[in-house]
């Protein structure tokens, strides 16, 4: 976020799991950016426990400027906006977690 003016917010989302999970597994998630547009990009995610393969899904995210009580979407910050394409082009982030009581 940028001087609390503008922010990137969700505009689409979807998720499908493959296999039963429990609370206490540890699972690594694999977070990719596939697509990046003037004013929005898209996110892909993967869940895995272990080698195998748990959840898949992905967001759209779209950038929005308030005004007021109000928000318009806007072109990224060009500064973000490469730093979202080489990220679409050069790595993939990964978060290994276990969900604890």
């Amino acid at each position: 976020m940028r001087a609390n003016r503008d922010t990137c917010c969700r505009l689409r989302n979807a998720a499908r799991r493959f296999v039963r999970r429990y609370f206490d597994d540890a699972c690594t998630i694999v977070s990719t950016v596939v697509e990046v547009h003037e004013k929005s990009v898209r996110v892909e995610h993967c869940v895995r426990r272990g080698n195998e393969e748990v959840g898949r899904g992905f967001e759209r995210r779209v950038y929005v400027l308030s005004e007021g009580t109000s928000f318009r979407s806007a072109a990224f910050p060009s500064d973000l906006r490469e730093h979202l394409l080489r990220s679409a082009n050069d790595m993939t982030v990964s978060d290994e977690s276990t969900a604890t009581p």
